[in-house]
């Protein structure tokens, strides 16, 4: 569940959310074929975007960031930070041609290999 606010038009468009994650049931949560993490999650962000016509007809920028606070698992955070970027052109005024980056960072967790003298 999430709400976002449209804070800006202009010069870019500028819309910051906060969204809530929670399990609505119970599920299989181990493995990479996991229908989930099975965590609690808050986070908070924006998501920019910009018309690039002055520039380069037809093309446009947008950006997602969000920080999660993720509910702590055997008392390990693993909060993370997520980036999203996009550039794209509009071939025609149906079709376009975008380019993606996705970024992660990560805080906290298990150091792995797992040291001898950790419990």
């Amino acid at each position: 569940m999430g709400v976002h606010f449209q804070a800006l038009e202009q010069p870019f468009a500028l819309a910051p959310f906060v969204a809530y994650v929670t399990p609505i049931s119970d599920y299989y949560y181990r493995g990479h074929a996991a229908q989930g993490r099975n965590v609690e999650e808050f986070l908070i962000g924006f998501a920019a975007g910009k018309s690039l016509d002055p520039w380069l007809r037809r093309t446009y920028a947008q950006l997602r960031y969000s920080y999660a606070f993720v509910e702590k698992v055997l008392d390990q955070v693993h909060d993370r930070d997520n980036l999203g970027l996009e550039i794209g052109t509009f071939i025609t005024p149906r079709w376009s041609v975008s380019a993606y980056g996705r970024f992660q960072w990560t805080h906290g967790g298990l150091d792995a290999p797992i040291p001898p003298s950790s419990p």
